[in-house]
């Protein structure tokens, strides 16, 4: 009953004040964000809680993108960077859990900040890939000025094999599924009729890849591919659809205009200034095509 009466003046305590496009930002959320600057000893001008609405005001803008272009971040790969993090800080996770609660941040909070950027991170990657290709005439330039030399890549072929596990599904579910994902894993040694030897397996997706170079190869499957051999599999990954893992069909070196192109410029990507630049454009386009209103 006494619980029930906490949950009610909760509900009753907590008021919208912004919305953006519809979704909804409370004194609530802006109450956490204000501790969790606190915690990070903010030193910026201006005072916490026009800080704090920003950041959150650019986040929703942030978390609408990520949903249009569905990117999906595993409870796997959160738990991870949340571990992470508390390791960097010399602490376990519970430890990091307990203070973030103690300094009225709350883990859930900070792990939906966590989860934004690491989903920003990885669509932000492509756009700015697609947008900030040198031209072929710059590249050729930089092949004859480099004495005719092609930079080199490498190129994978990849296919991708997903054991489809039903939300929720209880953890005697999870287990047999991962029995039956071991199983077929260690049956593949390459690439070919692997749809034929699926058949018989229930809800078992089979996806080619096709040729990815290594640069281009998304931030949660890196390690695992780079140190997999050609015709192994990688590693077993949990992830919003279920059991996953990839087979290295082949590994080649190339070196064509294309892989020039994309090679030279990671190279200029790298000093960081047109990353920066074309955020804050991208970042001005959702703000003018928003619907953003106080409360």
């Amino acid at each position: 009953m006494v619980s029930s009466n906490i949950n009610k003046a909760r509900a009753t305590e907590t008021k919208i004040l912004i919305t953006v496009n519809d979704h909804a930002i409370t004194n609530y959320d802006i109450a956490k964000r204000i501790a969790l600057l606190k915690l990070q000893n903010y030193q910026g001008e201006g005072n916490l809680e026009d800080i704090a609405k920003k950041e959150l005001i650019d986040e929703m803008l942030r978390s609408i993108e990520i949903k249009k272009n569905h990117i999906l971040i595993s409870d796997n790969e959160l738990n991870k960077a949340f571990a992470t993090f508390a390791e960097k800080n010399h602490m376990t996770s519970t430890e990091l859990s307990k203070m973030l609660d103690q300094a009225n941040v709350t883990s859930a909070h900070f792990k939906k900040y966590i989860e934004i950027q690491i989903a920003w991170e990885q669509l932000f990657n492509e756009i700015f890939q697609k947008e900030s290709f040198i031209s072929e005439e710059e590249a050729v330039q930089r092949i004859l000025k480099n004495g005719g030399i092609k930079p080199q890549a490498k190129e994978y072929r990849l296919q991708q094999i997903i054991f489809v596990i039903p939300k929720n599904s209880p953890s005697t579910i999870i287990s047999t599924r991962r029995q039956e994902a071991n199983r077929f894993r260690n049956q593949i040694h390459n690439c070919t009729n692997l749809q034929q030897k699926a058949q018989g397996l229930i809800d078992v997706t089979i996806r080619d890849l096709g040729y990815i170079l290594e640069h281009q190869i998304p931030f949660e499957w890196k390690k695992r591919i780079i140190k997999t051999a050609q015709g192994n599999t990688t590693q077993i990954q949990n992830t919003v659809r279920g059991l996953e893992f990839l087979i290295i069909c082949s590994i080649q070196n190339v070196s064509d205009d294309r892989v020039a192109r994309f090679v030279f410029s990671i190279q200029d990507n790298r000093l960081g200034k047109k990353a920066i630049a074309l955020e804050k454009r991208y970042m001005k386009e959702l703000h003018a095509k928003a619907n953003i209103r106080n409360l």
